[in-house]
């Protein structure tokens, strides 16, 4: 008989408001948690894919940087750089400097202050 009140016992505190309030309140507490854990990853997930994408950018900046350092370690870049950075020749060598057709011509243009658009109405 003692086993049957304790069972009875057990189905009223599980069957009581306060404890179904206070388990569904720790069950909105570890949903929020869960929310604000996934929010946190998604972040830091994002924040990666820039650093990832900075890091390439700097690894090519670099490998750049190591061939022009390489290049000017030869006298045929050293006197490449020289050449295009002062516009230089070898004695006895001509520059030859080519246009396109394609390229736009500017014309120039006048500026007519607003006193000379005013005389030129009377003549």
């Amino acid at each position: 008989m003692r086993e049957f009140q304790n069972h009875n016992h057990w189905q009223r505190v599980m069957a009581s408001r306060s404890l179904q309030i206070f388990l569904l309140l720790i069950l909105v507490l570890i949903g929020q948690s869960v929310v604000q854990f996934y929010q946190r990853e998604r972040a830091v997930a994002a924040e990666e894919m820039v650093l990832r994408s900075e890091l390439l950018a700097l690894t090519v900046r670099r490998d750049e940087l190591t061939a022009e350092v390489a290049s000017l370690g030869t006298e045929r870049g050293i006197e490449g750089e020289i050449r295009e950075r002062f516009g230089v020749v070898k004695e006895g060598e001509k520059v030859i400097n080519l246009i396109s057709e394609s390229a736009p011509t500017v014309a120039p243009t006048t500026t007519v202050s607003w006193w000379q658009k005013i005389v030129s109405w009377f003549n």
